[in-house]
């Protein structure tokens, strides 16, 4: 009921209900599908090809987050520079944010996998558990981006979760290659 956590709201700083945060992610995530399902499958698959080459969890977890926002920045400065193209007489600095804030979860869908990974790199689950773990939900971001999207389209149930399944299965498949290979 009355916990609430601390934000950046615009230029503020405000309290937030975590459902309210939530809702917000689910919002943010749902109008830039495909910065999050990029950003999904670049974690998924880093995880995957990273834990084939090393067992050390904070490794693979340097990797993969140096991976991400490296890709990230990359798609970051493609999209200044596309919106200069559109508009040179906009202010640089509003175009660096709006660009920053729009690709945003692209970064986001990062963090869960992450914390997974952590929470092996610390000693508080198996390696193994954790990189099993943080591929599961690399795959579940992808199929709750693909919900998110088809919900967004007013499609029934039914279809989106036939959506987030379809978004899914690239993940899935991404993690089966992994263990073909190792």
């Amino acid at each position: 009921g009355g916990e609430c956590t601390w934000v950046w709201v615009g230029d503020r700083v405000a309290a937030m209900a975590p459902r309210e945060l939530l809702r917000r992610r689910r919002e943010r995530l749902s109008k830039t599908p495909g910065g999050a399902t990029y950003g999904a499958i670049v974690v998924t698959a880093t995880i995957a090809a990273a834990s084939t080459h090393d067992d050390r969890v904070w490794a693979i977890l340097a990797k993969t987050a140096a991976t991400l926002v490296v890709f990230w920045l990359a798609h970051l400065h493609s999209a200044i520079i596309a919106s200069r193209f559109d508009d040179p007489d906009e202010p640089l600095r509003g175009v660096v944010w709006d660009c920053v804030v729009h690709d945003l979860p692209m970064l986001e869908v990062g963090l869960v996998p992450f914390a997974a990974l952590a929470c092996g790199a610390i000693g508080l689950v198996d390696a193994a558990v954790a990189v099993r773990a943080a591929m599961i939900i690399g795959v579940g971001e992808l199929f709750a981006v693909g919900v998110a999207r088809a919900r967004r389209s007013e499609l029934d149930w039914v279809r989106s979760s036939a959506m987030g399944a379809l978004y899914a299965a690239v993940g899935g498949a991404l993690v089966a290659l992994k263990v073909a290979i190792h």
